[in-house]
C-alpha cells in the first residue's frame, strides 16, 4: 500500500477484536487455510455470546477460532506464526511488526516496553521473534517472477586520488562500494538492498 502509515493502521485496528480479521486478511485473503494440514475445507466457530469466548483458564478472549473439516483440529490466524501461543495482545504485535518493518534503524526493546505497556522481558521476546522471522534465510523465497535491478558505485573518481593510493595516475583500480537495489514486481514493490 502506498502511503500506508501508523494512523491508517490505528483506524483499521481500533481494538483487540479487529486485529484478528485484519491478520486473517493479510495471511489468507479470502480463503482461510488450516494451520495444521493446509486444507481449505474449514469453517468458523461462532462464539456462544457472539463476540468473545472463554479460554481454558476462564479469561475472556477476542480470538477467532476455525476448525478444519479434514484433520478436525482447531486453529486461528496465529497458528504456526511468531505470535503462536502468545499472551501479549495481538494488536500490540501488529503495531510492533509495523514499527520493525518501517523503522530504518530498528527499535529498542525499552521503547516497545514504554509504548505498549509490556514487561521488559515481553518486549525483548517480541523483538527477537520478529528479528528471527526477518532473518535472511527467508529472502530467496521472495525472488520469484519479474525482478528489476539497478546498481551504482559509491566513491570518488580514481583520477582525483593521490598517485601513491592507487596505481599509476590513480586510474588503474577502483575500491568503490557497489550498491545493488532489487525490486520484486509480484511482491508489491518490496525493496531489498545488497552491498
Amino acid at each position: 500500500m502506498s502511503g500506508f502509515n501508523v494512523l491508517d493502521l490505528a483506524k483499521r485496528i481500533p481494538d483487540e477484536a479487529s486485529a484478528y480479521p485484519y491478520l486473517e486478511e493479510l495471511r489468507w485473503g479470502d480463503t482461510p487455510v488450516c494451520g495444521h494440514c493446509g486444507s481449505e475445507r474449514v469453517y468458523f466457530l461462532t462464539p456462544r455470546n457472539g463476540t468473545s469466548r472463554k479460554t481454558r483458564i476462564g479469561a475472556e478472549t477476542q480470538r477467532r477460532l476455525w476448525k478444519c473439516s479434514l484433520c478436525r483440529m482447531q486453529f486461528s490466524v496465529l497458528t504456526n506464526t511468531i505470535m503462536h501461543g502468545t499472551k501479549i495482545p495481538v494488536r500490540a504485535w501488529v503495531f510492533v511488526l509495523y514499527e520493525m518493518a518501517s523503522c530504518k534503524n530498528g527499535i529498542a526493546a525499552r521503547e516497545i516496553e514504554r509504548r505498549y505497556n509490556v514487561t521488559p522481558k515481553s518486549a525483548w521476546f517480541m523483538l527477537h521473534r520478529i528479528r528471527a522471522a526477518m532473518d535472511n534465510d527467508g529472502i530467496p523465497v521472495l525472488w520469484t517472477g519479474t525482478v528489476q535491478s539497478d546498481e551504482t558505485w559509491i566513491g570518488g573518481k580514481p583520477s582525483n586520488r593521490h598517485g601513491h593510493r592507487s596505481g599509476a595516475g590513480g586510474q588503474d583500480r577502483t575500491d568503490k562500494t557497489p550498491v545493488v537495489a532489487l525490486v520484486n514486481q509480484e511482491n508489491h514493490g518490496r525493496r531489498h538492498g545488497c552491498r
